[in-house]
């Protein structure tokens, strides 16, 4: 049955109408997302928002470069994963950072495997495969990280000082402990997959 309906699904998806209404749909979604954070904004009061913010110059400059930094981040990783499609497509990993930050966690990353597989040239399972790898290796570097800030505050005696000031610090200390042992076994899984791919892809060339 599936064998059936793949090639019609796929016809439609390659169809220069489908293309288009997918085209049309992003753009529909980009400028809800707008909307959305404008309104979010007006709730609050356009007056407040502008008397709240910084004057200090440095401020915008430090956010400027945290907010670039994760997009900068990845769009370097796929230019190494994906190559040429990738080098003029800035706006792809800007796109994102946006979805992830102001529409919903890990939207942004379905959003760059449905513009991989649909623009770079190799297979749709192995793009999204590319995807999750990364993010899963995104996830263990923060984790890692925050467990070494943990152990440095630990080893200078400011741990303590975190953890009185909010009661809920431990709760956080094991989620990061959680996900590191639970990433850890994923990522070694897919290096081992990555590995042994590269033995059979070997192997067939002899």
């Amino acid at each position: 049955m599936l064998n059936r309906i793949q090639p019609w699904v796929t016809a439609i998806a390659d169809h220069p109408a489908s293309r288009w209404i997918g085209r049309t749909l992003q753009a529909i979604f980009l400028i809800l997302v707008c909307v959305f954070l404008i309104n979010e904004v007006a709730g609050i009061g356009w007056d407040k928002v502008a008397s709240a913010l910084p004057t200090n110059p440095l401020f915008y400059l430090f956010f400027l470069g945290m907010y670039f930094a994760f997009p900068i981040a990845e769009w370097c990783v796929y230019r190494t994963l994906w190559g040429q499609p990738v080098a003029t497509r800035f706006d792809v990993f800007l796109r994102m950072r946006i979805y992830n930050y102001a529409v919903l966690s890990y939207s942004g990353e379905a959003y760059v495997a449905l513009w991989g597989s649909r623009n770079v040239a190799q297979s749709k399972r192995k793009t999204v495969s590319e995807v999750k790898d990364s993010n899963i290796l995104s996830a263990l570097s923060s984790n890692s990280l925050t467990l070494l800030l943990l152990v440095l505050f630990f080893t200078t005696g400011q741990l303590k000082l975190i953890m009185d000031a909010d009661p809920s610090t431990p709760f956080y200390i094991a989620v990061a402990f959680g996900l590191s042992l639970l990433l850890i076994p994923l990522v070694a899984r897919g290096f081992a997959d990555r590995l042994r791919d590269r033995c059979v892809f070997s192997d067939r060339g002899r």
